[in-house]
């Protein structure tokens, strides 16, 4: 069996798993829109997080380099 028949083959069983009333269990509009807030309430946490982390660090270096000059 060629490569491309093997690749027409792969994509046509994909889209009979993907397609409605496949094996794939699709999300309700609900449950995505409650995903998509904890995802970006995670990152907003963690890009805080490091940012104060990146200030704290940044402010002891410039502590430390003008203790020992």
């Amino acid at each position: 069996m060629s490569w491309f028949k093997k690749m027409k083959k792969f994509f046509h069983e994909v889209w009979l798993e993907a397609k409605p009333g496949g094996r794939i269990n699709w999300p309700d509009s609900k449950k995505l829109f409650e995903s998509t807030l904890l995802v970006l309430a995670c990152a907003l946490f963690f890009m805080v997080f490091v940012g104060l982390l990146d200030f704290i660090f940044g402010q002891m270096f410039v502590y430390l380099t003008q203790m020992f000059r």
